[in-house]
């Protein structure tokens, strides 16, 4: 069975007509009615009623009315059947009036609505947002059909890194141009550190841990990146937790931005470890996990390995330590792998192998 079958998007099929709020109005104005809002419908579905919506729902939906939606598509796509409900699914919405459609797709589904909206000549790219939300398999390269792609690609720098220079070239106007730009910095960055991985190591021999132990340790060491934490972007609240202070480019949230200024709060720094590890020549999987500590909310990097979930942070822990981080519901990889720790002999057992592979 598929791992993540039981925590994707299902049994949602919402449909409503909004009404708008009436309009404010001044004393001057109190003797004039005020004009009738134009009513919009909103909608959320996922992709196990696709087929009542086509069958049953379709022909009551009043197609002059403005509409927004979010579509929920992150199954495994598995045989031409579900493939062919999909195209049916979206030819069927094709003629709405969207005000702004939200897809939630998986790595299965993205490169599968690329190809079918490309094919029905979808007419709604200026107001279609697609996001990858599930990667079952993030250590592998995958062919996305980005170029194909009819609508705004909400994919972060660190999925970005997997594309090709070709495939990059061709999303200038679909991809926000700073994170095109620093997708193009973070494969540069990449490139060093695994050069000098391997001048120095027996790299071929280096196991998913040794990886990791090693990237904290470039990330974190005085002689090497020694990043620390951007204090001046953050302050306490009321609450006496501690919260961001965005800085107008957001570069302390940023892996590159953590990089170049050699400082960040944890979101940055956890994306910086992630895109280290999670990477063509590292292939270690790897990501950023959002939640609550004692503190207030923190980000931090989750690894994978041998179906054991680690838990790696750079600003309030050691690296495979046992935490007191409680993941966000909406995060997959706590749900559907068994957490894990180290113990201070496994811990010494990488640092010598490690040293066994100096070169």
């Amino acid at each position: 069975m598929d791992r993540y079958d039981s925590v994707i998007k299902k049994g949602i099929l919402n449909i409503q007509v909004i009404k708008p709020f009436p309009p404010r109005r001044n004393k001057a104005q109190n003797s004039i009615p005020p004009l009738s809002g134009r009513k919009r419908l909103r909608f959320n579905i996922s992709f196990d009623n696709f087929a009542k919506y086509i069958s049953e729902i379709r022909s009551s939906i009043n197609t002059s009315m403005p509409v927004e939606c979010i579509i929920y598509d992150e199954d495994l796509i598995s045989c031409d059947d579900d493939v062919l409900l999909r195209v049916a699914f979206l030819k069927s919405i094709k003629d709405l009036n969207f005000r702004e459609i939200d897809f939630k797709l998986s790595d299965s589904t993205f490169p599968l609505y690329n190809t079918i909206m490309d094919r029905i000549n979808w007419k709604h790219g200026n107001v279609s947002f697609l996001e990858m939300t599930v990667d079952r398999n993030p250590t592998e390269i995958k062919d996305l059909r980005l170029e194909k792609a009819k609508g705004k690609i909400l994919l972060p720098e660190e999925k970005l890194l997997w594309q090709s220079d070709y495939v990059l070239n061709k999303l200038g106007d679909r991809i926000e141009p700073k994170i095109l730009e620093d997708t193009d910095k973070l494969k540069y960055v990449i490139r060093h550190y695994v050069d000098g991985l391997e001048r120095h190591y027996n790299f071929d021999k280096l196991t998913d841990f040794d990886k990791v132990w090693l990237t904290y340790h470039f990330i974190k060491d005085r002689d090497k990146l020694n990043i620390e934490f951007a204090y001046e972007q953050t302050l306490y609240g009321a609450d006496g937790l501690q919260h961001l202070r965005r800085s107008e480019e957001n570069w302390e949230s940023k892996p590159y931005g953590t990089y170049i200024r050699r400082k960040g709060v944890c979101e940055g720094q956890a994306r910086l470890f992630r895109v280290l590890l999670n990477n063509w020549d590292m292939q270690v999987d790897a990501i950023t996990l959002n939640g609550m500590s004692p503190m207030g909310p923190h980000c931090w990097l989750g690894t994978v390995i041998n179906n054991r979930l680690y838990y790696c942070c750079t600003t309030q822990y050691k690296l495979f330590d046992k935490v007191n981080f409680t993941p966000n519901d909406t995060e997959y990889y706590p749900q559907i792998y068994q957490t894990s720790l180290l113990d201070n002999e496994d811990k010494k057992s990488i640092e010598r192998h490690i040293k066994s592979l100096r070169r």
